[in-house]
């Protein structure tokens, strides 16, 4: 059973019968509505803190943390410390400009200095890992459509999506000249 269930569903009996149902995991419950959080505000906030730090999001072990001077001001924001992910990732542009993230098998740019997430890829493409070309013209990812891993590449505004291997494929590398 997983905190998201409700305690009337089948998988939440127990011996004794239905357990207590978890505050959280009803919608109309108070800490639910405080808590909410919507992707695009999640990742705008996570590219600020990542610019603020000056950390290089893609290497392993890295953490941003937001600094409190840079929500000051707007008591709508809210403060998160982006520290580990599962399955996720994110490469900074060649420029320095902008984050991509694959949050939840979807790729989303977001301004290094902050703002407006904007999804580059369908959930149906699963992509992982994004790496830019050394122009920063392109995204390389290894994806999970159709029932398989291959690489694709696509632009950085999201359009020009194309099947790059027609066989085991799961990693990107790019070579010294930027070749995939």
């Amino acid at each position: 059973m997983t905190s998201a269930e409700p305690a009337d569903h089948p998988a939440a009996a127990g011996p004794e019968g239905p357990g207590p149902a978890p505050e959280h995991g009803h919608p109309g419950s108070p800490l639910s509505r405080a808590a909410r959080l919507s992707r695009r505000r999640f990742l705008t906030t996570a590219a600020a803190g990542a610019a603020a730090a000056g950390t290089d999001v893609g290497s392993p072990g890295s953490a941003a943390a937001v600094p409190s001077a840079a929500l000051s001001g707007s008591a709508s924001r809210v403060t998160l410390s982006f520290t580990a992910a599962t399955n996720g990732a994110a490469t900074l542009a060649p420029g320095g400009d902008r984050l991509v993230a694959e949050v939840q098998n979807i790729l989303w740019s977001v301004p290094r200095k902050g703002g407006r997430a904007v999804p580059l890829t369908d959930p149906e493409l699963e992509p992982t890992r994004p790496e830019f070309s050394p122009d920063g013209s392109q995204l390389a990812v290894c994806a999970f459509k159709g029932g398989q891993f291959h690489l694709w590449t696509l632009r950085p505004d999201g359009s020009g999506l194309r099947q790059r291997t027609h066989g085991p494929g799961r990693s990107v590398t790019r070579g010294p000249a930027g070749a995939c």
